[in-house]
């Protein structure tokens, strides 16, 4: 089976997206990978081969020569262009997080603009496809031009079977503002998608109310070659591993100050911050200041946040209580999620009672939830003091991964799916 995989960013095993995508595909056999992306970014992982990449500013440098956009990439020629990628990598995130912070309106038009205006959609495109030849494509249900008009050519041009996932929720804002043209590019993806999943149970019943398009709840899987941990480090370490958009480094603040708390009545104590969000000086020196417990640590690989994650004490997951973030990640499910259960070590939540991840973490035996900003310094002190409590709830939790969350189950029933899809499409 040949499966076309769109995303905007590359498959990079070191972001959220790319690192779900593996998860995904690993285990399922007799299968190659190809893979339509939009950002100037180089793909990382160890399963796809052949990419065709357009971008923003190819677009807009060969606007009057639209025959020449896109680029068609192997894996091999990716790693030998990884300096001069990363250089144009590193330009692009500056002017992406430069447009987001100042909420660049203008920005986004231009963007827009350009991807509605389909230069990008070439013989180069169709060249590559037709030379891929995919029996399936699988993509996410997202608004931006980018996914609707690539998924609308494909259909049209090809008819390939489309698996889509719903990553999260962009109904509920874009409704509010009234944005009826991407509302009916979420439409027409679900409409054209032969089999619909999402991220959690909650945002799965919600589009269904919505769009009426029986999505069903698509996890990550865990690989359990990682032992429970069983012992306490010296100091307790806490490790936090995700993106600190959506309000999440104000929580993350508030458990530095509890972590220094805890660490002035004498527990040794050590709190450490991964994440490929990019903070600057200012607000690591906001948010985290001289605190002698808490480390901002940057942006590391996934083979090595798998690690640091099974030799932690305790791993953290927080959401925002501040309404309007609540409302961004209310039905959303981390992935994060699934990378904490298969740790071995303890599982900590901070956020409110009503966002689907922390009601999913809610349910896990052995998780210790914090629902209430105001207890953090106390179940912290609570779950740090207690040594053999701390071996019992990762016990408990593992046994929960195991029966939910095997790697093995999940990949034989994807497999079936995908064969069911591929062979209407015959």
């Amino acid at each position: 089976m040949r499966i076309l995989v769109i995303s905007r960013n590359a498959w990079d095993n070191t972001n959220s997206i790319g690192n779900t995508l593996s998860n995904f595909f690993t285990g399922i056999k007799d299968v190659e990978f190809g893979s339509v992306y939009f950002r100037s970014s180089a793909p990382n992982n160890e399963m796809c081969q052949m990419y065709y990449r357009a971008t923003e500013t190819e677009i807009l440098k060969k606007w009057f020569s639209p025959a020449k956009i896109g680029t068609k990439l192997s894996y091999n020629c990716v790693k030998k262009g990884e300096h001069t990628t990363n250089t144009a990598e590193r330009k692009e995130r500056a002017l992406v997080r430069l447009i987001q912070s100042h909420n660049l309106k203008f920005a986004y038009k231009l963007s827009d603009y350009l991807w509605y205006s389909e230069k990008w959609i070439n013989k180069n495109l169709e060249s590559f496809v037709a030379e891929f030849s995919p029996d399936l494509i699988v993509t996410f249900v997202k608004s931006a031009p980018q996914y609707y008009l690539t998924v609308k050519y494909l259909r049209e041009r090809f008819n390939v079977p489309l698996f889509t996932w719903i990553a999260d929720d962009e109904y509920t804002g874009l409704a509010k503002k009234g944005a009826t043209r991407e509302i009916e590019n979420l439409k027409y993806i679900l409409a054209e998608s032969s089999v619909v999943t999402g991220c959690s149970q909650e945002i799965c019943d919600y589009y269904n109310s919505v769009f009426g398009c029986n999505a069903t709840p698509l996890y990550k899987s865990c690989d359990f070659t990682t032992p429970v941990k069983q012992t306490v480090n010296d100091p307790v370490t806490i490790v936090y591993a995700g993106n600190l958009l959506y309000g999440r480094m104000d929580i993350i603040g508030r458990v530095a100050d509890a972590v220094e708390k805890v660490s002035a009545i004498g527990v040794n104590v050590v709190f450490e911050i991964y994440s490929n969000t990019e903070l600057t000086e200012s607000e690591v020196q906001k948010y985290i200041g001289e605190k002698k417990s808490t480390q901002y640590m940057g942006k590391r690989d996934y083979a090595f946040i798998k690690k640091r994650l099974a030799s932690a004490d305790v791993v953290l997951h927080v959401e925002s209580f501040e309404a309007e973030q609540v409302l961004k990640t209310k039905y959303s499910f981390s992935t994060k999620i699934i990378d904490y259960l298969q740790s071995g070590s303890v599982l900590m939540a901070v956020g409110p009672n009503d966002i689907a991840s922390m009601q999913y973490i809610a349910g896990i035996p052995g998780a210790c939830v914090v629902n209430d900003i105001k207890n953090i310094d106390n179940a912290l002190k609570e779950i740090l003091t207690d040594a053999t409590d701390l071996s019992k709830r990762a016990l408990q939790t593992r046994s929960f991964a195991e029966e939910y969350h095997d790697s093995n189950i999940a990949s034989m029933n994807l497999t079936k799916t995908f064969n069911e899809i591929s062979k209407r499409g015959e």
